[in-house]
């Protein structure tokens, strides 16, 4: 379970109640309690450090009740999970010479466009999204934007976007990174092409010749964090499924199985 206090007070209350009745169990019970959810930035502190040194080795075979849902009825489906960069490097000029400089912003949005319109191609909403209930397909979007700072009669030299990948469980996110990383190898191999007059004007462009005679491309650089979340979609025919399912029926009178493109480390 996570750190929510009510989670952590249920599976408390669980374990003292099994302590005093003494069940006799079919299985070893194992809890864990999970500190520091979702921030990695604290290191050998969390769920990755337990499975990286080993204490849940004898619950990957499960079954395994994760203790995590923001409602009371079962959550049988999660995302995978791959944050990323998006660095565009364009070429700084006085913004009153447009036709000189390489805008990285205008770069940016129009390189966004591009792997968005070829990630929705290749990773359209899935025919087992509907059977699972998600709540949304699989996403690509930023979340942050940065840039050089400067005066504002300045294009200025680099663009930085942040954001991340959502992938329904039923792609595989290695995949969806090399697809993501190949859209910015053509983009940099062609990316005068991504200049369209009818939106950003005649005096946008991605490629220019400088007053020594240099040509000077705009360049567009993607970078994934390592280790990103793996979704999961339960298994509907399996008896841990069953039994939760059976137990939220009998308590609230049905039972609603959902899944969101929320993570589990």
């Amino acid at each position: 379970t996570t750190d929510c206090l009510g989670h952590v007070s249920l599976m408390t209350d669980m374990l003292c109640t099994i302590a005093e009745t003494k069940p006799k169990l079919s299985t070893i019970l194992t809890v864990c309690f999970i500190a520091s959810e979702e921030n990695s930035s604290i290191p050998k502190v969390g769920v990755d450090y337990l499975v990286e040194e080993g204490y849940l080795d004898e619950i990957k075979s499960g079954p395994v009740f994760w203790v995590d849902s923001a409602d009371s009825h079962p959550r049988i489906g999660t995302a995978s999970v791959a944050t990323w960069k998006l660095t565009i490097q364009g070429h700084l000029f006085h913004s009153g010479l447009p036709h000189k400089g390489i805008n990285p912003i205008e770069l940016g949005f129009d390189v966004l466009s591009e792997i968005q319109s070829k990630f929705y191609k290749d990773f359209p909403s899935h025919p087992d999204e509907q059977k699972y209930n998600f709540a949304s397909p699989s996403s690509m979007k930023p979340t942050q934007l940065k840039c050089a700072e400067g005066g504002l009669n300045q294009i200025p030299p680099w663009f930085e976007m942040r954001g991340d990948v959502r992938l329904t469980p039923f792609y595989k996110i290695g995949h969806c990174i090399e697809k993501i990383t190949s859209y910015v190898d053509e983009i940099n191999n062609n990316v005068n092409n991504m200049v369209n007059p009818e939106v950003r004007g005649p005096c946008s462009k991605y490629e220019v010749t400088n007053s020594e005679g240099n040509n000077l491309k705009g360049k567009v650089k993607i970078e994934f964090e390592p280790n990103p979340y793996k979704g999961i979609a339960c298994k509907l025919e399996s008896k841990g499924y069953k039994a939760l399912y059976s137990a939220t029926e009998k308590i609230l009178g049905e039972a609603k199985p959902f899944s969101i493109c929320g993570s589990l480390p």
